[in-house]
C-alpha cells in the first residue's frame, strides 16, 4: 500500500487489530467443527484454542483503547507527532503484554477456557477461571466505558476544530478512521454487555442463546475490517486489486498447466 495514509501509526495500530481478528477465528472455525461432530476432538486442542481466544480478546480490547487514544493525541495535538508515536508505540507494546500475561496466567492449573456444551466458549468451572469470569464481567465494560469517555473527548475536540467539507485530505482521512473506530466500539459494546450482563439473565438457557453469542463474536472478528473498507476508499481499491490480480494469476496458471 503505497497511499502516504497507509504509513502512519494509525493504521499500524489498524493492521495489530486486523491480526488480534484474525486470530480469534481459529477458535472459532474450530469450534464450528466440534459442534457438527459434538466432540472437542483432543483435550489439548481445547484448552490451546481457548487459551489463544481468551487471551486474543483483551489483546483486541487493549488495542481498541489504545486506538480511541490515537484519536485522541491526533485531534488534540495535531502537531506533535514525534510524541504521539511513542505513546502509540508504547500502548501498543502493553496490548501485547496483556496478551502474553493472560496466556501464561490461562496456561496455568485452574484456568481455562472450554467449548462449552458443543456451541459455546467459556470459562472452565475451574476456581480460578470463575474468578476470571467474575473479573470480566465488570472488566470489560469498564474498559469500554473508558473507551466511550476517550471518544467523548474526541468529540469535543472535533466540535472545536469545526471539521467542514473544507478540511484538509489529511483531517477527512482521520475523521474516516474515527467513524470506522467508533462503529465498532458500538457493536463490542453490545455484544460485551450481551455476553456478560444479558444471557446471565435468561432463565433456561438454551442452544439459541449460546448460538447467538458465537454468532455475535464472529461478526465481531470482522466488523471492523469490513467498516474499515467501507469508509475508506484507498484501502478498499486496494483490496479489489489485489483479488483482480490474484484472479488474474490463477488463471494464467490454469492456462500453463492445460497447454
Amino acid at each position: 500500500m503505497k497511499h502516504k495514509e497507509f504509513n502512519t501509526g494509525t493504521y499500524r495500530i489498524i493492521k495489530h487489530m486486523f491480526v488480534a481478528s484474525l486470530m480469534q477465528l481459529p477458535a472459532l472455525f474450530f469450534g464450528g467443527l466440534m459442534t457438527i461432530f459434538q466432540t472437542t476432538f483432543n483435550f489439548y486442542l481445547e484448552r490451546v484454542l481457548g487459551i489463544l481466544l481468551e487471551a486474543t480478546w483483551f489483546l483486541y480490547l487493549g488495542l481498541s483503547l489504545t486506538l480511541a487514544i490515537d484519536r485522541l493525541l491526533i485531534f488534540a495535538a495535531p502537531y506533535k507527532k514525534h510524541i504521539n508515536a511513542k505513546v502509540t508505540a508504547i500502548l501498543l507494546s502493553l496490548s501485547w503484554l496483556l496478551w502474553l500475561f493472560m496466556v501464561i496466567l490461562e496456561s496455568t492449573p485452574n484456568f481455562g477456557y472450554q467449548y462449552l456444551h458443543f456451541y459455546i466458549w467459556s470459562n472452565t468451572n475451574d476456581p480460578g477461571a470463575l474468578l476470571v469470569a467474575d473479573i470480566e464481567a465488570y472488566y470489560d465494560p469498564s474498559f469500554l466505558a473508558l473507551i466511550l469517555l476517550v471518544y467523548m473527548l474526541v468529540c469535543a475536540f472535533m466540535v472545536k476544530m469545526k471539521a467542514s467539507s473544507s478540511s484538509s485530505g489529511s483531517s477527512k482521512a482521520e475523521l474516516r478512521i474515527f467513524y470506522a473506530s467508533v462503529i465498532s466500539f458500538l457493536y463490542e459494546s453490545l455484544f460485551s454487555i450481551w455476553s456478560f450482563w444479558v444471557t446471565p439473565l435468561v432463565e433456561n438457557q438454551d442452544l439459541l442463546v449460546d448460538v447467538s453469542s458465537n454468532v455475535l463474536w464472529i461478526l465481531d472478528c470482522g466488523l471492523f475490517a469490513t467498516v474499515m473498507l467501507i469508509f475508506n476508499v484507498y484501502l478498499r481499491n486496494n483490496v479489489i486489486e489485489s483479488i483482480r490480480n490474484c484472479d488474474v494469476d490463477c488463471k494464467i496458471q490454469k492456462s500453463t498447466l492445460y497447454s
